[in-house]
């Protein structure tokens, strides 16, 4: 049980991040690995005292609280590696259009019209004595739909704040819109803020209540003449802070 965890926690992208993707839950986990969830603890216990995978409590994507997220170590992604190459020696039964053929385990990915996720075929070739493989790749189609559909939503979420915030600011009515969109496509809180954080540090816009402090501050600097070296220094640091681009300053 402990080789199927390995193998599935290595299919996914596991480096340090603000918030980890929900596949690297315990319940992703047992469904992912084909194990029940009461004894999932015990084998990640096992491979934890290995030193073969780490539980971190992090931020996880759609989700509002913090939760305990599970990835290997460098030593678990040799483990993992080595497995890999084993099970991919494997030869198990398969049946492709009608017919019932033996092939390796990691000849099955080229074999189909979809990418497979290894811990997939594992999973499959240990619960069953012949491999479907049009079942195989209706599994990862129903998968890429889901994370294309949130794509989707993120993309359509972004597209409605570069829309708001055009102008600079962003009106109290434009604001119960977004929040209303939000709703509608089925997006979390923790998700919109995150979205908007991102989206807020590479905005090219300045807003115009900041724009004018700027701008105000510069006549005053420059009412008596040439303002001193130190003052220009000063303008020029707030100019970057505030996100205004230096050509479109007199």
């Amino acid at each position: 049980m402990e080789e199927r965890i390995l193998i599935y926690l290595s299919d996914y992208k596991t480096e340090e991040r603000y918030e980890y993707p929900p596949t690297l839950t315990q319940r992703a986990i047992a469904d992912g690995a084909g194990i029940q969830q009461k004894h999932l603890s015990r084998h990640l216990k096992e491979l934890m005292g290995q030193g073969l995978i780490e539980e971190r409590a992090a931020k996880v994507e759609g989700m509002k609280q913090r939760m305990k997220v599970y990835v290997p170590t460098p030593q678990g992604f040799e483990r993992a590696r080595e497995l890999r190459e084993n099970f991919g020696k494997k030869v198990v039964t398969i049946e492709l259009d009608g017919k019932r053929i033996e092939m390796m385990i990691s000849q099955i990915d080229k074999a189909t019209s979809r990418h497979l996720k290894l811990s997939d075929i594992v999973r499959h070739a240990l619960e069953s004595h012949i491999l479907d493989l049009k079942a195989l790749e209706e599994v990862e189609e129903s998968r890429r739909r889901q994370e294309d559909e949130k794509e989707r939503k993120v993309e359509l979420y972004k597209e409605a704040l570069e829309t708001a915030w055009r102008s600079g600011i962003l009106t109290p009515s434009e604001r119960v819109l977004i929040n209303a969109l939000s709703e509608h496509i089925g997006m979390t809180a923790e998700e919109c803020t995150r979205i908007e954080e991102e989206f807020m540090k590479g905005a090219d816009f300045v807003s115009p209540d900041k724009r004018e402090l700027y701008d105000e501050l510069r006549a005053i600097a420059y009412s008596m003449g040439e303002p001193p070296k130190v003052a220009k220094e000063m303008l020029a640091a707030l100019r970057k802070r505030m996100g205004i681009p230096e050509d479109t300053v007199c």
